[in-house]
């Protein structure tokens, strides 16, 4: 994925984060317990994440696209 991005921008920052915490959003009420709930799930996984002990599964990547190549929209398969 990362290559295929590089052709069209340039990359700036590329790296892990959380993301996992999203998962549970959708099964979560919405109620104040169910927010502080994945408030601390996120924390936690920001924390452990960094440490080796859970995989961080999101990507942030950054950049500009690169003069002169077509506008390129990013295919869902891309972007899992």
């Amino acid at each position: 994925m990362n290559r295929y991005i590089a052709r069209h921008f340039n990359i700036e920052e590329a790296s892990r984060v959380p993301y996992s915490y999203r998962y549970l959003i959708p099964t979560l009420p919405a109620t104040l317990a169910a927010a502080r709930f994945l408030r601390r799930v996120l924390h936690e996984e920001t924390q452990l994440g960094p440490a080796g002990q859970v995989a961080l599964v999101g990507r942030r990547i950054v950049g500009t696209p690169i003069q002169g190549r077509s506008r390129v929209r990013l295919s869902p398969k891309l972007m899992s």
